[in-house]
């Protein structure tokens, strides 16, 4: 039996999020408003990123591919800390499911609530930071960097909760339906229906920007959505979350 290698977990108390732009936030996209707060259990979620190395080990078991650009059943030499990439929404829950089978604990991907909570705690800031942007802290295209960089290389860039890499370098998938704000966890029977034929029912969100995006993207309220089988370019990864 092939073993995983099982990440840093951080332990999130029970409290509220600010879900979506301050109305003061200049860079707010539509579909971050309206805002409020959310009231959010405790939950554990990974420190980083999924890296590269705890994705190969995932290929080993057969079920999941390697990455297109491996070039073989491995990835190039010195990604091993690197957040692993190309992967779907489906890549990304399968993993989870292999490594809840592999553990005997519910691992799966954080809800859109959970990861902004995780990345702004109780707080209106925009970056996991603060609300000044600083290019030191977060791997984004004015950051000027030709790759994606290790997942603990932004120290100064942690949120709140010391979780890590919530700015830039891979876009997240979350496990939520991509809805309309006021948010509600998809799972709910009263999840808010999609406005007449604006977007497939299917389509999932994802969170944090990426080194090929703006810092704009980077913001804590900032979400974008795609199909859960599709490859949304080289720079999208996950993380784990675990109820606690």
């Amino acid at each position: 039996m092939i073993e995983p290698i099982l990440p840093e977990m951080i332990t999130l108390p029970a409290g509220p999020v600010w879900m979506g732009a301050a109305d003061d936030d200049p860079q707010a996209a539509p579909d971050e408003q309206p805002a409020g707060w959310v009231d959010v259990p405790s939950f554990t979620i990974a420190q980083t990123p999924v890296t590269t190395a705890e994705f190969v080990r995932f290929v080993e078991t057969g079920r999941a591919k390697p990455r297109r650009f491996w070039g073989g059943l491995r990835p190039p030499p010195g990604l091993e800390r690197h957040p692993v990439t190309n992967v779907s929404w489906a890549d990304a829950t399968a993993y989870c499911e292999w490594l809840a089978e592999s553990t005997g604990r519910p691992f799966r991907l954080p809800a859109e609530a959970e990861w902004e909570r995780a990345a702004r705690g109780d707080t209106f800031r925009r970056w996991p930071w603060g609300d000044t942007f600083d290019p030191a802290c977060a791997n984004v295209l004015e950051a000027k960097r030709t790759s994606t960089t290790p997942v603990d290389a932004h120290p100064d860039g942690a949120s709140p909760f010391g979780v890590l890499d919530m700015a830039g370098n891979v876009w997240e998938w979350n496990s939520d339906l991509y809805r309309p704000y006021p948010y509600r966890k998809t799972t709910e029977a009263k999840a808010l229906p999609l406005p007449p034929g604006q977007y497939e029912d299917s389509r999932r969100t994802l969170r944090g920007g990426s080194r090929m995006a703006e810092a704009r993207w980077a913001r804590c309220s900032a979400r974008v959505q795609w199909h859960p089988h599709y490859i949304f370019s080289g720079h999208v990864g996950f993380r784990v979350a675990c109820d606690h």
